[in-house]
């Protein structure tokens, strides 16, 4: 368990779809003069508590930074410097995040969470990429070690590429059905329900 997962109350899930967050707010107590209940004020900063989500391709990272309120603030495309491999991985992925940071003045302490999108065999619960079809060169890659890497991260998660895909086409396109197919076909042929 990661050193703030108990401390703070904001849960990452994909970068796709925010609706499993809890926001992190600042609140403080209002001193008590009447009867009555303590107020709270909760002040909100729509640069703080950012998700960070990226697509690991082949050969290239696909950026995007997304607010609380859903709203894709920033969208990019990394090619990347090195054949992907488990060591060029975090290389790659610490490049790609320094640089999407600096071309939207923030600060690292304003990214929340990463959410990483993956080809293949991954094993969610202890953010291991087990292999990926793409690449020969990628076996059991310990993902926890961006904790270290990135570290005002405070929540890592992966999914599968074609998961992350399919939410986010249901919601941009508001899509509430429940029960629903998605079926891609490009450098092959995924499946993802939801």
């Amino acid at each position: 368990v990661h050193p703030y997962a108990q401390r703070d109350t904001v849960w990452a899930v994909s970068y796709t779809h925010l609706d499993v967050y809890k926001r992190q707010v600042k609140g403080r107590q209002e001193p008590q003069h009447k009867a009555g209940r303590k107020t709270t004020l909760i002040q909100f900063n729509p640069k703080q508590n950012l998700l960070f989500g990226m697509e690991i391709r082949e050969k290239e990272i696909n950026c995007s930074i997304i607010s609380l309120g859903k709203a894709e603030l920033y969208r990019n495309t990394f090619p990347m410097k090195d054949e992907l491999s488990n060591k060029s991985l975090f290389k790659n992925i610490s490049a790609a995040f320094i640089t999407c940071l600096i071309e939207n003045s923030l600060k690292p302490e304003n990214v929340l969470g990463l959410s990483l999108s993956l080809s293949g065999g991954i094993d969610f619960k202890n953010l291991i990429w087990i292999s990926t079809p793409r690449t020969t060169k990628i076996k059991n890659v310990n993902l926890k070690e961006l904790y270290n890497i990135l570290p005002n991260i405070r929540y890592i998660t992966i999914e599968h590429d074609i998961h992350g895909q399919a939410s986010s086409v249901m919601n941009i396109n508001k899509w509430k059905h429940k029960n629903t197919a998605f079926v891609h076909c490009g450098e092959g042929v995924g499946m993802s329900f939801s």
